[in-house]
């Protein structure tokens, strides 16, 4: 599961708790229910002082029940193993944030009730020094063996904000931002663009699209296909929506390339298609200059930067993410960007390398308040979007990442049309599209074009 603190973030060794997934078939339901008698059971054994709750309240503790005993069952079916789930136990946590149904004071203290039932437990700040984690307990992981369950045993309520506007805040000098979320509550311009993003997702819910399983782990969950618009302001900035705008949430972004050749869209094995060097090329375009040639690859520095040698695996990953980091107020020089580079090559010596080779581009990093970065992938968002409406229009399926898009491989050169001229409608330029191979193929893997 995704963060929305920090939508682009998977860890191996903790999930996120997700407020919007609920029991789904029966057996998980009968769980929910034996949980619910034993939490009843403690309260009224231990004449823990509680009113009795009044309907709209009783309503919100069996959901905070259902929504916990749900995450802890999820995970465990994902990773076949209890792990830690990060929540949040911040008492001025607004529902709005997270689920209107789950009530803050309620969800924790909930939260409390499983803890003194023996169902998990909870330790405050072990992610990160700051947040609380939850796992299941081994008696309670016993019961969900018991219970057998699958990826269909939960569902998704309809409840999720489709827009989703975060503060990113300074923090501690050598700690990163943090991000918060912000109220948008009754702005019509969200209200448009979450309409835009609910059509996308009722076309994506009744396509035809499925994961062979694979017998890896995390196991992977098709049916996950609510996407969420996410966009950030800086500090006192006031809120915006030309900043960000990036689409999180369905299970495929988060995939491993090479476990992308068990989806199907349609029956088909997919392709893979993305913007060849789209950050660069989209700041070309931002800054009025014309971009190098569609044959040329934009993150290639050779002759420029001493030792740099282009098809060496990590010198060109490095160099783009570099460039990010320009991009997004940065100076080129985290460790891991110089550790992938020639012994004792400086980030001052890659940024001298890139602004040889991008001159007109290093007027974009001139450490303006707020990151050109931003507004990249804002335009590069809106490419997205205009190109899953032509889609849609068309009947085509097609799964969303940053910068291209995954089709049944029959409909690759419907897709790569689609692409250019949503590219050329936002930013009046065709950009170029490369083809991966098609993944579910034997050589799908394997030399994969870089974008």
């Amino acid at each position: 599961m995704l963060d929305e603190d920090d939508e682009s973030e998977v860890d191996l060794e903790v999930s996120w708790y997700d407020y919007h997934i609920y029991s789904q078939s029966n057996v998980l339901k009968d769980l929910v229910s034996s949980v619910i008698l034993i939490v009843d059971a403690k309260i009224s054994s231990h004449c823990i002082r509680q009113r009795k709750h009044r309907k709209g309240v009783r309503k919100s503790f069996l959901a905070s029940i259902d929504s916990i005993v749900s995450n802890l069952a999820y995970v465990f079916v994902q990773r076949q193993i209890s792990t830690p789930i990060v929540v949040s136990r911040k008492t001025s946590d607004k529902p709005e944030h997270k689920n209107i149904y789950l009530p803050t004071k309620t969800f924790i203290s909930c939260l409390d009730l499983l803890e003194e039932c023996g169902i998990l437990t909870q330790t405050v700040g072990a992610f990160r020094g700051q947040r609380t984690t939850i796992t299941a307990t081994a008696s309670f992981v016993e019961s969900l063996l018991a219970a057998n369950l699958n990826p269909t045993s939960f569902r998704e309520c309809d409840s999720r904000p489709l827009v989703v506007l975060k503060r990113s805040k300074k923090n501690r000098p050598g700690k990163k931002r943090t991000k918060e979320p912000v109220s948008i509550k009754g702005n019509p311009e969200v209200a448009q663009m979450a309409a835009q993003v609910d059509r996308i997702n009722n076309f994506l819910r009744s396509a035809d699209i499925a994961f062979l399983s694979d017998g890896l782990i995390p196991v992977v969950f098709d049916s996950r296909r609510t996407l969420v618009r996410f966009f950030t302001i800086r500090d006192a900035q006031e809120p915006r929506f030309d900043q960000g705008g990036r689409l999180f949430g369905g299970f495929w972004q988060a995939l491993k390339s090479d476990r992308r050749g068990n989806i199907r869209i349609d029956g088909e094995p997919v392709a893979d298609l993305d913007f060849k060097n789209l950050g660069p090329r989209l700041a070309y375009a931002l800054s009025g200059h014309e971009a190098p040639g569609d044959d040329e690859d934009l993150y290639d520095v050779c002759g420029l930067l001493p030792g740099y040698q282009h098809h060496y695996p990590d010198h060109r990953p490095a160099i783009k993410q570099a460039l990010a980091s320009l991009f997004n107020g940065g100076q080129a020089g985290s460790r891991e960007i110089l550790d992938k580079l020639p012994k004792g090559t400086t980030a001052e010596a890659v940024r001298v390398a890139l602004w040889i080779k991008h001159p007109a581009l290093e007027a974009l990093c001139d450490g303006r308040p707020v990151p050109i970065g931003f507004t990249i992938m804002f335009t590069e968002s809106r490419i997205l979007l205009c190109t899953l409406e032509k889609l849609m229009a068309l009947g085509v399926v097609a799964l969303p990442f940053h910068d291209g898009l995954m089709c049944a491989a029959s409909k690759r050169e419907i897709v790569r049309e689609a692409l250019r001229e949503a590219s050329e409608e936002i930013v009046r330029v065709r950009l170029p599209v490369v083809s991966k191979a098609d993944y579910g193929q034997p050589e799908a893997t394997e030399g994969l074009l870089a974008a």
